[in-house]
């Protein structure tokens, strides 16, 4: 059963609808194009602010505080946790539980209790 309709002022489908679909793919569109340029901008910013904390490390100043318009800069750590995933659950559960088949039955409980959740979205596929 084919449900591929086509959107087209020509269509039997109403012609606001149309334009609505039509709205949608510009919408999309300038999403798109948003999106590349802030990942270019967020670039430059992670190459400047390497090369800022690489100057203050080598002058041993990193513990320097800035002030810059509106407010202060300075050098912050902070911990960042890789995800949990079922490798790492497994590898985990492998030092806990010397059992292989208990290690398996509740990794397999785990992949067939997780939460989910229906969304419904709309979906672009372009033409190749």
């Amino acid at each position: 059963m084919d449900r591929t309709i086509t959107v087209a002022p020509s269509s039997t489908i109403a012609p606001t609808f149309s334009q609505i679909v039509g709205k949608w793919i510009e919408f999309d569109n300038e999403i798109q194009e948003l999106q590349e340029k802030i990942k270019e901008v967020r670039d430059k910013k992670q190459r400047t602010s390497k090369y800022i904390i690489d100057t203050l490390r080598e002058k041993n100043k990193e513990h320097v505080v800035m002030d810059i318009p509106n407010g202060t800069l300075r050098v912050q750590d902070r911990k960042e946790y890789s995800g949990m995933t079922f490798q790492y659950v497994e590898k985990c559960l492998h030092s806990l539980i010397p059992d292989k088949e208990q290690r398996d039955f509740v990794l397999q409980y785990l992949r067939d209790n997780r939460e989910t959740k229906v969304i419904s979205e709309l979906k672009r596929q372009m033409k190749k």
